[in-house]
Parts: structure tokens; C-alpha cells; sequence
């Protein structure tokens, strides 16, 4: 399994940053819940707020927030790239890995019923950007992030 520090992503954001700001770590640690890990990886607690999801919608939201920008919609990397960011971090964690985000990120921006104008996914921030989004991931002994932060 390729190192946190080894992985595409990272190296891809060291050479022209992907976002704002990038959280991405595995670590030997199990926590309790959601928020512990939060605290850990220098995210804000959510409590409540955290959404449960399966390991098929956890991969589907990191490829929506992989391949677009949160503010804008603007493409950040390529569908192949995601697919080999999300893989090396999925990886990691076994069946029994549970994971967590802040929002609804996998549906994408909508537009409006009466107008044109596009609404993004709802979110509670985990950080102090303006839009912030990702995976939380609570395995046996083991944790991870990968979180990305945008700004307009």
C-alpha cells in the first residue's frame, strides 16, 4: 500500500495545488467516532451532522469533489487521476471500514426548478473555508482523511 505521503494526490497537489487546501493521512489509530478522528486530522467536530455512507458513495463523492471544484465547477484533475487518488486511499481500509462525510458531494450542483441558477451540495464545514468537503474513514486500528478545501 503506497504511503500517504507517496500518494498520487499528494504528489500531484506538492507539484500545482488541486485545492485550497488538502487533508490526507492514514493513521495506525482507531477512534470511537467521527468527530475524535476530526479532532485528530485537524477538522472541526460536526456531531451529529457527519453522514454515514457506504464504501461505493464514499468513492462516488471523492470523485465528484475530485474531478470539480467545490466554488465553481471548474475541473480539477482528470476522471483517470481520481480513479488512482481514490483507489491508493480506499486501499487502505478493510470491509469493515466505516466512512464518513459532511455533505451530499456525490449528487453534484443542481440547477434551480424556476431559473438557472446551480445549487451545490448541502454541507456542514468542517473547516473554516468556504467549501469544504471529503471522507472521514474509521477502520479496526486504523483511520484516514481525505478532505479538500475550496474557496470563491
Amino acid at each position: 500500500m503506497t504511503p500517504p505521503e507517496e500518494m498520487y494526490l499528494k504528489v500531484l497537489h506538492e507539484a500545482e495545488p488541486v485545492a485550497c487546501g488538502l487533508y490526507l493521512d492514514i493513521c495506525d489509530q482507531g477512534f470511537v467516532n467521527p468527530d475524535e478522528a476530526a479532532v485528530h486530522f485537524g477538522l472541526k467536530q460536526l456531531g451529529p451532522h457527519w453522514r454515514e455512507v457506504d464504501r461505493a458513495i464514499a468513492a462516488a463523492l471523492l470523485s465528484r469533489i475530485l474531478c470539480e471544484d467545490m466554488a465553481f465547477q471548474q475541473p480539477r484533475i482528470s476522471e483517470p487521476e481520481s480513479k488512482i487518488c481514490i483507489s491508493e486511499f480506499l486501499e487502505h481500509f478493510g470491509k469493515a471500514a466505516r466512512f464518513f462525510t459532511n455533505g451530499m458531494w456525490e449528487v453534484g450542483w443542481r440547477k434551480s426548478k424556476h431559473s438557472s441558477t446551480c445549487f451545490g451540495a448541502e454541507s456542514v464545514p468542517a473547516t473554516d473555508a468556504t467549501f469544504d468537503g471529503g471522507l472521514l474513514v474509521l477502520d479496526e486500528g486504523k483511520s484516514g482523511v481525505l478532505w479538500l478545501e475550496d474557496e470563491d
